[in-house]
């Protein structure tokens, strides 16, 4: 968490929307009033106290600046805290009640935000991201900058409309670097550049949300036409409804994975451990895919990570270049795994810090806390203390390995890792393994979501 100047020293030239805030008010020589900066890894629900807290701070902050102009909000789009299931939506109207009606709240969305009513009402302009990988968060900061000057000057007049679909998919295939979320994309930047249009979104929400007003959504910002926004919101709906069985994941078994990446002349081979996808709130620390390698008795380099604090105190204690025999993971996921017993060569012990390297978050530093890395044979296994996105090859590179040299390398995301490995990977295998956030969203139970909703109701 941080607070005033220090957002601008630690976000500036980032790949960030509050890079992207950054970046344009310099430009363009507005003053910034930086208030408040929080942010975690996707997990459970958050605490009433700590999203208060938050809540809280942030209000006070705006009620105690004087002498603003407009406020920007870079939102997820998808918090749920105790008691508040649109936690972005309690954000937004509490910004909105002290600011009033007349100042202008321009906010920006992750693509996988779930709208909801109530943050379409309480903002002025919502911007979603268009990318999955999201390599675009720093472009959304800085549309939302250029938006919010614009309406300042009398330049725009936003008005917004939004279509609820009710369909979820998961994140597998809905990226956006080929198939049918790229192309449908595609269709709302073309949308985008018709006459009258301000902006345009898709929002795919975390599927693994279970609140009441959950499902994709179409957004549409005109500049002063109502009627249009709601034209347009709702053909692009239209479309996105007709694709929906185009969203099916193709999953298959750590085993089958495993023979086909031995199998390939060369790798590395991909192994996307989605139903772990700590981008999607899992804990990371779900024993499926090391099972399985260590049954296959690998020899050659297969990395992947673990999520497991006193496993990496145990090893601490073993020293570098010597053995311990310890049980790794299924402590937090207990429910789909269970611990697996292990004698490994504590090979390295790091500070767990790294930064983004590639064209997602560019420049954002990650904390995995204290970081061993255990060899079993030719397991490498990266044991932290805390989770992250694993979505970055900087994070094996962080503690001495090169990915490009692996015949397997685990990622524990369902599709974030395709921009930053899309040089070296030479296959992708989507695993079928159980957690908390699978690809075959039949394997949930949904008690809050709305109904019918596809594809769980076919």
């Amino acid at each position: 968490m941080y607070a005033g100047e220090a957002i601008v020293d630690i976000f500036a030239g980032t790949n960030t929307e509050l890079g992207g805030f950054i970046e344009v008010a310099q430009r363009s020589g507005v003053e910034l009033v930086p208030l408040l900066a929080a942010s975690a890894v996707p997990s459970g629900i958050l605490t009433r106290e700590t999203f208060e807290t938050l809540r809280d701070r942030l209000v006070a902050g705006i009620r105690e600046s004087h002498g603003f102009d407009g406020v920007l909000l870079a939102l997820h789009g998808a918090l749920v805290a105790e008691g508040y299931e649109d936690g972005d939506g309690e954000l937004l109207a509490e910004v909105r009640v002290v600011v009033g009606p007349k100042i202008p709240i321009v906010a920006t969305l992750d693509l996988h935000g779930n709208l909801t009513e109530r943050m379409v009402r309480s903002a002025d302009a919502l911007i979603g991201y268009d990318r999955l990988p999201h390599t675009d968060a720093g472009e959304k900061g800085e549309k939302a900058t250029t938006l919010l000057i614009n309406i300042l000057r009398g330049e725009a007049r936003p008005t917004m409309a939004w279509q609820k679909i009710p369909m979820l998919a998961t994140p597998e295939n809905a990226h956006t670097l080929f198939g049918p979320m790229a192309e449908l994309v595609a269709v709302s930047k073309d949308i985008e550049r018709e006459p009258g249009i301000l902006s345009t979104s898709i929002f795919a929400v975390q599927a693994w949300l279970d609140v009441a007003e959950l499902g994709w959504t179409t957004l549409v910002v005109t500049d002063g036409e109502p009627a249009l926004a709601v034209d347009k919101a709702r053909e692009l709906a239209r479309l996105i409804w007709a694709r929906r069985n185009d969203f099916a994941v193709d999953a298959i078994p750590v085993s089958a994975a495993i023979d086909r990446a031995l199998a390939l002349l060369e790798g590395p081979a991909i192994f996307a451990n989605s139903a772990d996808n700590t981008g999607g709130g899992a804990p990371g620390d779900n024993t499926a895919v090391l099972e399985g390698l260590l049954k296959a008795q690998l020899q050659e380099p297969a990395l992947l990570t673990i999520v497991d604090p006193i496993a990496v105190q145990q090893a601490i204690a073993a020293g570098v270049g010597n053995h311990v025999t310890l049980e790794v993971g299924g402590h937090v996921d207990n429910i789909y795994c269970r611990p697996v017993s292990l004698t490994a060569y504590v090979k390295t012990i790091t500070n767990g810090r790294y930064r983004y390297r590639g064209t997602s978050y560019t420049g954002t530093e990650v904390n995995m806390g204290r970081t061993v890395v255990l060899q079993i044979g030719g397991i490498h296994l990266v044991t932290c203390e805390l989770k992250s996105m694993t979505i970055d090859p900087e994070l094996y590179r962080s503690v001495g390995l090169e990915p490009r040299w692996a015949r397997i390398v685990v990622v524990k995301t369902a599709s974030g890792f395709r921009s930053g490995y899309a040089d070296i990977a030479k296959a992708i295998y989507i695993l079928d393994t159980p957690g908390f956030c699978p690809p075959n969203l039949h394997q949930l139970t949904y008690l809050r979501a709305p109904r019918p909703l596809f594809p769980l109701d076919l």
